[in-house]
């Protein structure tokens, strides 16, 4: 009954369905002063617990000022305001200009069907304010797919280059003039540079730390992994829903030789509101059995091994 079917279900969510990601995105925020060189991992900032820009106030999710904390710490603590300080110590068009690079607002051009391309407000557009500045540092206002959220983060996990997502390994046909079987393999493809290879190897120890101390229900014993949750607020016709969230990690292991990446993504759940207590143990299960499937060693082993 194709033709009664909610047409809702006939899309792939992940390149069509667009959410505001929330807290992954600050590998993206930190990921930008990190490369344009307004900060490093030790850049001491005083949180108030509170800032304010374009006329409104952003506060952490826990509702709590930090005192005097290091850009390692503030990632691993997932603070807001420190993301707006990045953000805004940038400028706006700074800022914008990494988020265009990292991908977001255009399609990946992945070979999935309907793609859509998210939604990134610039500066200059009528419907963008400066308040924005702030709120899109830590993911919300913006709205992205799945595929790009995983994409960007991917560059990142590539010592800074970007490439093209692709599913199809290989196009089999008929040659029409000698009526030869025709394999035509897809090759990998390079977009362009997002961040420098050094920004993308200081970022990835970073988000090691936000594993080792932050999102540990991420962890698979033996294993290095880099990776940030989010809890994003679901948007409504009238502000943001009370309760409702949506929960993510992204992450990529083994941290300095990365064999995969996994983007765990959960639409309202019941158990807990927070990507860390229910996206980042979803991740764990999922990586654990990667890491038997694909046969990778633990750190101990396969550093050892090497020459």
């Amino acid at each position: 009954e194709y033709a009664t079917a909610d047409p809702s279900l006939l899309a792939d969510p992940s390149v069509s369905r667009m959410w505001e990601p929330g807290s992954v995105f600050k590998i993206i925020t930190w990921g930008a002063g990190l490369d344009a060189g307004t900060i490093t991992p030790d850049t001491e900032v005083f949180d108030e617990g509170e800032m304010e820009v374009g006329g409104r106030v952003i506060a952490n999710s826990d509702r709590k000022a930090h005192g005097e904390v290091t850009m390692t710490e503030a990632l691993v603590q997932s603070l807001n305001t420190v993301a707006a300080f990045i953000s805004t110590s940038l400028g706006k068009e700074s800022f914008y200009t990494y988020l265009r690079r990292f991908g977001f607002g255009t399609l990946t051009e992945v070979d999935l069907d309907s793609e859509g391309p998210g939604m990134v407000k610039l500066p200059g557009d009528s419907n963008w304010f400066p308040s924005e500045l702030g709120t899109n540092s830590f993911g919300q206002g913006i709205a992205v797919t799945p595929m790009q959220m995983i994409v960007a983060v991917s560059a990142v996990a590539n010592q800074g280059t970007m490439m093209k997502p692709y599913v199809v390994h290989e196009l089999v046909g008929i040659d029409p003039e000698t009526g030869d079987e025709r394999v035509v393999q897809v090759q990998p493809m390079v977009v362009r540079r997002a961040i420098s290879q050094q920004t993308a190897a200081t970022l990835t120890g970073m988000l090691k730390e936000v594993v080792d101390r932050g999102a540990t229900e991420a962890q698979v014993p033996g294993y290095s992994i880099a990776g940030k949750t989010g809890t994003a607020q679901v948007p409504t016709p009238y502000g943001y829903h009370p309760t409702d969230t949506i929960a993510s990690f992204v992450g990529y292991a083994p941290a300095e030789a990365p064999q995969f990446i996994v983007l765990v993504k959960l639409d309202k759940p019941t158990v807990s509101p927070w990507g860390s207590r229910t996206a980042a143990p979803t991740f764990a299960a999922i990586a654990k059995r990667l890491f038997a499937y694909m046969q990778i060693p633990p750190d101990e082993i396969r550093l050892a091994e090497r020459p």
